[in-house]
């Protein structure tokens, strides 16, 4: 028989690619893990797992376990939400989610705000891009979430509750003391010549429109000379003279007003991200807390705000 421990034991292979990152992930052995995937592989009848170089990736039927696994660890997670919040009585715990852009620079600042005037509440904050975020409400294992609208399929948006929160503006910064373009503006045929620096995920896709415009005036593609994780990376790379970066106004407004980066003029590049707030089916199902409720206000009014700040 199946149980949860061996569920999570190989979502978390899958995820980490490995069997020794897997047991750091989960604070315990490897032969421990190894147990585990053993009894999987029994219970299965196929193998799950190959080898892929010095990683691990699933097999056909490694990959149906590892979607049940994942509804059945979200479901899980949620249920047990649920029924510390009905043994409580009045306690509720609600947790946000959010990309790393917004995760570190907007939302910090008004979880404490709001947090503030509700001390018995706990609430959470967690990272990841819309995509995954959208699985993860309509799942029900976070709560509410700020996202990309265009990633919500077409008829999936009133379900989630979307609402519209604003527009980010995608930006070219650089470093003033190590400048690329000297102040001048630059045409889209200059990029070309000028390093970049973007993270591997979310900074494709905000460039992605930066390409586009590229490919659609016959040029070929900026030069990426480093990727890096996290916004604060980005930022310090672009400080440093590594190269250019293209990235939301909000993330790099403090660095702006204080002088540390530039913003660099693209003739003929003018892009804006929406921007929306999506709510889980099943808090609605299991009854809105007042809390949420309030939450959800607080986040539509001041989160707009917050970032134009």
């Amino acid at each position: 028989m199946l149980n949860l421990r061996q569920l999570e034991v190989f979502v978390t292979i899958v995820e980490q690619r490995g069997i020794t990152r897997a047991a750091n992930h989960l604070h315990c052995t490897q032969p421990a893990v190894s147990a585990q995937l053993r009894q999987l592989r029994a219970f299965v009848g196929a193998p799950i797992l190959v080898r892929d170089g010095a990683r691990v990736a699933p097999t056909e039927a490694g990959r149906a376990l590892y979607s049940y696994g994942k509804a059945v660890l979200q479901a899980t997670e949620t249920l047990q939400r649920d029924l510390r919040e009905i043994n409580s009585g009045e306690l509720d715990h609600i947790v946000i989610g959010a990309s790393r852009a917004y995760s570190g620079s907007v939302l910090p600042t008004l979880r404490s705000s709001f947090q503030r005037s509700h001390r018995a509440l706990a609430l959470s904050l967690i990272e990841g891009s819309s995509q995954e975020l959208l699985e993860r409400v309509e799942a029900g294992s976070v709560d509410t979430a700020v996202v990309r609208p265009e990633q919500v399929p077409q008829g999936l948006d009133a379900a989630l509750e979307m609402q519209h929160l604003c527009h980010d503006r995608i930006v070219v910064v650089e470093s003033p003391r190590h400048p690329f373009t000297h102040g001048r503006s630059l045409q889209l045929q200059d990029l070309v010549d000028v390093p970049f620096v973007r993270a591997p995920i979310e900074g494709q896709r905000i460039g992605t429109s930066l390409l586009a415009h590229l490919a659609g005036a016959g040029l070929r593609p900026y030069q990426i000379v480093m990727e890096l994780d996290t916004w604060e990376g980005i930022k310090e790379a672009v400080r440093a003279g590594v190269g250019l970066a293209a990235a939301p106004e909000s993330v790099v407004r403090r660095e702006l007003r204080s002088g540390e980066l530039h913003t660099v003029t693209v003739e003929g590049f003018e892009e804006t991200r929406s921007i929306a707030l999506i709510v889980s089916p099943h808090r609605r199902r299991v009854g809105a807390s007042r809390a949420f409720q309030e939450l959800v206000r607080f986040l539509t009014t001041r989160f707009p705000t917050a970032l134009a700040a």
